[in-house]
């Protein structure tokens, strides 16, 4: 869904030669060299002659050739002698998932694994010499969404711009930042990273006032209607825990609110029910990637009927349209100007851009990278 999401406005793809492909858009997009880094090449003659393996198997042109994969537990890769580039440092690789990160700690403790991604703040904390703590930004924003659009069973207090700004005013994102996330990473204003086309070094976060938040919802004449919270649990750093803490502020100044915490692929399946006859799913975490660095990327998620928007403004349409077929400075002034419409009208509330933590063994080499891809060629060793 996603890679097709990317490759929506492709009209048309023809070889030219061995190594050349022409591409044909519906409409200008400027950035499709960008988005190009999706388009994976894979073994068309595989794909038709094993098309059940497609999903178990990975074949393509990277430096690793897959060797096995046991279900929930690990995946074995080794290097490929026919790669075209330089061949990679690591010849055997095997990826483990363990969903604790204590236990992915314990195993970077006791030499069992040589990097161990996605540490907890506290398990940080325990990372000494002679481990080695990498840390970085990442591309992506934690955020909440709020449905809008008119339905037959959406919330009608969600509709109401007074109870999407009290929503907004009664959130601590500090509190949010320094305590749930231990201060790794930064407070967000906007939905895209600072190194996005469309970032806005101006915009503030939405600023915490409990008192016109409980204003606010007594002007709207709120009724009590609960407002359901639907979490993740377990896909981004302590989304489970930021959802709890900012239930307690919501019912602080006066929402019934309560929060489903989901299981990934629950959660996935709620905030995808967007049709009228649906279920809307009232309010919803992501915390959403932007390898791109092009705010383009959160048109699905304003756009009116897009695949993943809960919104419906005209005028925000027109902008994006035009954003999208623009280029250079007026292509990012065109998306702030979408942006402060969006912020305007409180649907969706940017909390916090997360950090990348991780720990490594003194025996390699290797830090995370800004658009959280992790590419094995980029690991190597120190002995």
């Amino acid at each position: 869904m996603r890679i097709q999401a990317d490759f929506a406005n492709l009209k048309e793809a023809k070889a030219v030669d061995e190594f050349t492909v022409d591409l044909t858009t519906k409409d200008s997009d400027p950035i499709l060299p960008l988005r190009i880094m999706r388009a994976l090449i894979e073994s068309k003659k595989f794909i038709q002659e094993n098309p059940e393996l497609v999903p178990l198997q990975g074949v393509g042109t990277g430096p690793y050739k897959f060797v096995e994969w046991v279900k929930g537990q690990y995946i074995r890769l080794t290097a490929d002698p026919g790669y075209w580039g330089t061949p990679p440092a690591v010849q055997d690789v095997t990826f483990l998932w363990r969903k604790e990160s204590t236990v992915r700690f314990s195993m970077l403790k006791v030499g069992e694994v040589d990097i161990a991604w996605g540490l907890s703040p506290e398990d940080a904390k325990q990372v000494k010499s002679p481990l080695k703590l990498k840390t970085e930004a990442t591309n992506e924003t934690c955020i909440l969404y709020l449905d809008t659009i008119p339905g037959q069973k959406s919330k009608m207090s969600l509709r109401d711009k007074r109870i999407r700004q009290a929503i907004a005013l009664a959130i601590d994102k500090k509190g949010i930042f320094e305590n749930i996330f231990d201060g790794y990473g930064a407070m967000a204003a906007q939905p895209w990273p600072s190194f996005a086309i469309g970032y806005n070094p101006d915009k503030k976060p939405y600023p915490l006032d409990k008192e016109q938040a409980k204003k606010l919802i007594k002007e709207a004449n709120y009724n009590g209607e609960e407002l359901v919270y639907y979490s993740s649990s377990g896909r981004y750093l302590r989304d489970r825990e930021m959802g709890e803490a900012i239930i307690t502020m919501w019912k602080d100044v006066g929402l019934n609110a309560k929060l489903v915490p989901l299981e990934y692929s629950k959660w996935l399946e709620i905030r995808r029910a967007i049709k009228p006859d649906q279920e809307h799913p009232d309010i919803t975490n992501i915390c959403t990637s932007n390898e791109f660095g092009d705010a383009s990327f959160f048109a699905k998620f304003m756009e009116t009927g897009a695949s993943l928007s809960f919104y419906s403004n005209k005028e925000a349409d027109a902008l994006l349209k035009q954003a999208a077929a623009t280029v250079g400075d007026e292509r990012g002034k065109l998306y702030q100007k979408v942006w402060d419409m969006v912020y305007d009208d409180y649907y969706t509330i940017p909390i916090a851009y997360p950090a990348q933590i991780a720990g490594i063994s003194d025996r390699v080499e290797w830090r995370p990278r800004i658009d959280s891809l992790f590419l094995l060629n980029e690991v190597a060793w120190t002995k």
